[in-house]
C-alpha cells in the first residue's frame, strides 16, 4: 500500500498537475497584488490631486479675505466661514498656519489638535518652498493616516502663511479590503475552473505515457504483441511511434533468436545422433575391421562438422565485439593465404581455383578479410560438382574524386541459387539445399559470417 502511495505521489500526472496549479495560483496572486498596488497608488494620487485643487481654492479665499485688510491682518472669522464651506464640500479638514507652523484657523469642530501641536519644521519648509504632500500623521497631529497637502499663501513675492488640507486615508484601506474580497472570489472561481481544465488536460497528456508504461510491463512479462496507439503528430505521438518501432524490432530479433536457437539445436542433433548411434554400435556389436573403419570415419567426419560449427558460431557471436585493426596488406598475400587454406578441400573434389587481379595495397583487417574470402570460396565449393571451377577476381576501382576501392568477386560454374532464395542466404543456418549442404559438411553459417564481416 505504501509503495502505491509513493508511486502515486511521484507520478508524472501529479507532478504536472501540481506544477500547473501552482503556476496558476502564483499568477493569480501576482495579478491580485499588482491590481491592489496600482489601485492604492491611483487612489492616493487621485486624492492628493483633489486636495491640491481644494488647497488652491482655500488660497484664493484667504487672499480675498486679506485683501480688505491690505494683507496685514488675517480675519479669522471670515476665513473660518469660507474654509468651512470648502471642508464640508470635500469632506476635508482645512487649517491655516503661520510661518512657524502654529495653527491660526482650523475647521475642526471639537478638539483641534492643530492648535495643540505645531506642524513639523521639515513640513513647513517644504510647503513654503512650493508644495508639501504626505500620507501619515503629520508629525503626530493625527492619530491615524491622513492625506495632507500644504501650499503657501503668497502675495507680492512674500509668503504670508501656509494652508494645509487633510483627508482621512482609511477610505483607501476599506477600498483595498473590498478589492481583496473581489479578487479572492474571482481567484477562487478561476482556481476551481483552471484546476478542472488542468486535470483533464494533464490526464489527456499523460494517458499515452501510462499506456506505454503498461505496454512495457507486458513486454517484461513476455507479451511482445502489445502496441501503443498513435494519435496526432506531436512529441508524444513521435515517442509512441518510436516505442512501436522498438517493439517491432525486439519482436523481430526475438523471433530470429528463437529460429536461430531452433536451427542450431537441429544442426547439433543430427551429427550427435549419428555419433551416439555409431559409437553404441561399435561398443555393442561385433563388427568386421572394415565396418569399424567406416564407423570411425563417419564419427570423425561428424565430429569435424561439430568442430566447424562451433568455430563459426564463436566467430559469428564475437565478430560484432571484435576490435577492427586496419592495416595495409597486399592483395596477392590475401589470395595466397586463402588458396593455401582451401587447397585440400578443393583437391578432394578436383575443383580448379583461378585467382587473378590487380595487385596493390589495401587497408583492412587481414584476418577478417581471409575469413571472408575463405567462406565465400568454401560456399562456392559446396555448390560445384567434382571437376568444377571457381574464379576469384580482384579489380581496383576509381571514382571521379580519385578515391580508390578494391572489389573481389567469387564466381563458380555450380548449380547456382534460385532468385527467390537470394535474400535469405545470409540468415544463420539457412540452406537452399539442406541435404547437399550437410553432405558437404555445411551448417548454413558461412554466408551469415560473411555478412557480419
Amino acid at each position: 500500500m505504501s509503495k502505491r502511495r509513493s508511486s502515486f505521489k511521484k507520478s508524472l500526472f501529479n507532478r504536472y498537475f501540481a506544477i500547473c496549479s501552482g503556476v496558476i495560483l502564483a499568477t493569480i496572486a501576482l495579478m491580485g497584488g499588482l491590481i491592489i498596488g496600482f489601485s492604492a497608488s491611483y487612489f492616493k494620487n487621485s486624492n492628493q490631486k483633489t486636495l491640491k485643487k481644494t488647497a488652491e481654492q482655500a488660497v484664493q479665499v484667504t487672499l480675498s479675505s486679506m485683501e480688505k485688510y491690505n494683507y496685514k491682518m488675517i480675519p479669522s472669522g471670515t476665513l473660518q466661514f469660507g474654509y468651512g464651506i470648502i471642508a464640508k464640500a470635500n469632506d476635508t479638514t482645512v487649517f491655516l498656519t503661520d510661518l512657524d507652523g502654529k495653527t491660526l484657523v482650523c475647521t475642526d469642530n471639537g478638539v483641534c489638535n492643530h492648535k495643540v501641536y505645531t506642524v513639523p519644521e521639515s513640513a513647513m519648509k517644504t510647503a513654503i518652498s512650493g508644495e508639501f504632500t504626505e500620507t501619515g500623521s503629520l508629525g503626530g497631529i493625527y492619530d491615524g493616516n491622513y492625506y495632507t497637502v500644504g501650499v503657501p499663501v503668497q502675495h507680492g513675492g512674500a509668503t504670508l502663511a501656509v494652508i494645509f488640507i487633510s483627508a482621512q486615508a482609511n477610505d483607501v484601506w476599506y477600498y483595498i479590503m473590498d478589492l481583496m474580497d473581489i479578487i479572492f472570489f474571482c481567484a477562487l472561481i478561476a482556481t476551481v475552473l483552471s484546476s478542472v481544465v488542468v486535470y483533464f488536460v494533464t490526464n489527456k497528456l499523460t494517458s499515452p505515457l501510462r499506456t506505454m508504461a503498461a505496454a512495457t510491463k507486458s513486454f517484461s512479462a513476455g507479451d511482445f504483441s502489445v502496441r501503443v496507439p498513435v494519435e496526432g503528430e506531436d512529441e508524444i505521438a513521435q515517442l509512441a511511434m518510436a516505442f512501436n518501432h522498438m517493439a517491432d524490432s525486439i519482436r523481430e530479433n526475438i523471433e530470429k533468436l528463437e529460429n536461430f536457437t531452433g536451427a542450431f539445436a537441429h544442426e547439433l542433433k543430427t551429427p550427435l545422433t549419428s555419433i551416439i548411434g555409431y559409437s553404441e554400435m561399435m561398443n555393442t556389436m561385433e563388427l568386421e575391421p572394415e565396418e569399424r573403419r567406416v564407423c570411425a570415419e563417419f564419427i570423425n567426419r561428424q565430429g569435424k562438422r561439430l568442430e566447424s560449427l562451433s568455430k563459426k558460431m564463436l566467430m559469428l557471436s564475437g565478430i560484432s565485439h571484435q576490435k577492427i585493426d586496419f592495416q595495409s596488406f597486399r592483395v596477392r598475400r590475401l589470395f595466397e593465404e586463402m588458396a593455401d587454406i582451401c587447397k585440400l578441400s578443393l583437391q578432394q573434389k578436383n575443383i580448379t581455383l583461378h585467382c587473378k587481379g590487380e595487385d596493390c595495397s589495401v587497408n583492412g583487417d587481414f584476418e577478417l578479410a581471409v575469413s571472408l574470402l575463405v567462406n565465400l570460396v568454401d560456399n562456392a565449393r559446396k555448390a560445384v560438382e567434382p571437376g568444377g571451377r571457381i574464379s576469384v577476381t580482384g579489380t581496383l576501382l576509381r571514382d571521379r574524386k580519385k578515391l580508390r576501392s578494391y572489389r573481389i568477386t567469387v564466381s563458380d560454374n555450380g548449380c547456382g541459387i534460385p532468385e527467390s532464395e537470394v535474400s535469405k542466404i545470409t540468415q544463420a543456418f539457412y540452406m537452399v539445399d539442406k541435404s547437399r549442404a550437410r553432405r558437404e559438411g555445411g551448417a548454413g553459417l558461412g554466408l551469415a559470417l560473411c555478412a557480419e564481416i
